[in-house]
């Protein structure tokens, strides 16, 4: 069984619903002031309501129409003032009553609250110029102090305390949603760096892949297709699927890594220059014919981004000869000068055949994305002074180096 206090709460728990039950209620409550004898409380021995409007419940008029137009007071809270005010009048010349004066400070209250922006300082305006008026005007009148002091603890009581309280409550709820505002932004901020760790991790992993798996994939379409021999019809069939799926192999992982990878990204250390005679073995086991020009082990300590990428770079360039100029003769050459690394890749065909370095173009935008994300430089092509040289350079700052 509901108590009275959660059957309140929950006929109160619309907006409409709330105010056609404070309306109800303030009618209730005018109503019983009535009998008790709650009206005629403006005037005094100088002034009374006419003889026709002498009886009591001639209060009801104005007060059951001020309750009326209090159901709107949250939609239209200017119209309900603009209403209560003149009723107000009426129920002062029969003689005043507390129940109409409840009616306008329900008015006054959600006139504050719940009009628009740009009105608030006008009806506090509009609210203040009588609570000033009116004990000007007595002392005028009067002469007395006391009457006059009365007079303003009175207007304010009755004008000025809803006002303000309205005006409190609104500051506050103002606060409330800019509060809520800050937090929806918090949100979204929070969920956008996430996004943005998302896409840097996937950029890292689209690099990696491809770093790490094509090399061994060429290798595989390089060794597959050295193997084949005329004549040998069961195991060329079997090297030719094997070439045939390594290739597509290589063509599917450029297709992830164009999925995964979105933007430029930042490099992040997983290997290293101390690992290159590895990588350099690995490329003469497919039979390219690698010298080195420059000893890693002689280096200085390296910062950990540019020993990854200068890694990357180097295998990337090695893998890109394994599978253009299968044989060929590789010059790799690693310098520094304290103020840049610089690496140097330069690849001659074999047998003069001067063949195609670029293919999906992904290897080379992966070396230059390396590069230039540490302010460095990179270039790839042709040989100026040979036409069957393929040369890929670049070169990578020590000091001050920022991940971009």
């Amino acid at each position: 069984m509901d108590t009275p206090l959660s059957l309140w709460r929950r006929l109160r728990a619309e907006p409409r619903r709330r105010d056609a039950v404070d309306a109800a209620a303030t009618a209730v409550l005018g109503l019983v002031l009535i009998p008790l004898g709650m009206v005629d409380v403006v005037g005094g021995a100088s002034w009374s309501p006419p003889e026709w409007a002498q009886g009591r419940w001639w209060h009801a008029a104005p007060l059951l129409a001020g309750c009326v137009a209090l159901l709107a007071k949250r939609r239209r809270p200017v119209t309900v003032t603009a209403v209560v005010v003149p009723l107000l009048a009426v129920d002062v010349y029969l003689g005043g009553s507390i129940g109409m004066y409840v009616v306008l400070v329900d008015a006054l209250y959600c006139l504050v609250l719940h009009t628009r922006a740009e009105w608030v300082r006008p009806a506090i305006i509009a609210i203040g110029v009588p609570i000033a008026i009116a004990p000007v005007a007595t002392f005028v009148v009067t002469g007395d102090s006391r009457a006059t002091a009365f007079m303003l603890l009175q207007f304010f009581a009755l004008l000025g305390t809803p006002a303000w309280w309205g005006l409190s409550v609104r500051q506050q709820a103002e606060l409330a949603s800019l509060e809520r505002a800050r937090a929806e932004d918090l949100e979204r901020l929070s969920a956008l760096r996430r996004t943005t760790a998302v896409r840097e991790e996937r950029n890292r992993m689209a690099q990696d892949l491809h770093d790490a798996l094509s090399s061994n994939l060429s290798t595989i379409a390089i060794h597959s297709g050295a193997a084949l021999r005329p004549g040998r019809s069961q195991i060329e069939e079997s090297l030719v699927e094997i070439r045939a799926a390594s290739v597509r192999a290589l063509e599917d992982l450029r297709e992830m890594i164009l999925l995964l990878q979105t933007e430029q990204d930042q490099v992040s250390p997983a290997a290293h220059l101390a690992d290159l005679a590895t990588l350099v073995d690995s490329a003469r086991s497919t039979g390219l014919r690698v010298t080195v020009d420059g000893d890693p082990a002689e280096l200085p300590p390296l910062p950990s981004v540019v020993d990854h990428a200068a890694y990357r770079i180097l295998q990337e360039s090695l893998a890109n000869a394994t599978k253009h100029a299968p044989g060929g003769q590789v010059v790799v050459g690693v310098r520094e000068d304290g103020r840049r690394l610089s690496l140097e890749v330069s690849c001659r065909c074999p047998d003069g055949r001067v063949g195609s370095f670029t293919g999906s173009g992904m290897g080379l935008r992966t070396m230059r994305d390396r590069a230039t994300t540490l302010g460095g430089t990179f270039e790839a092509g042709w040989s100026a002074e040979d036409e069957r040289v393929w040369v890929v350079s670049a070169a990578l700052p020590l000091k001050e180096v920022v991940v971009r």
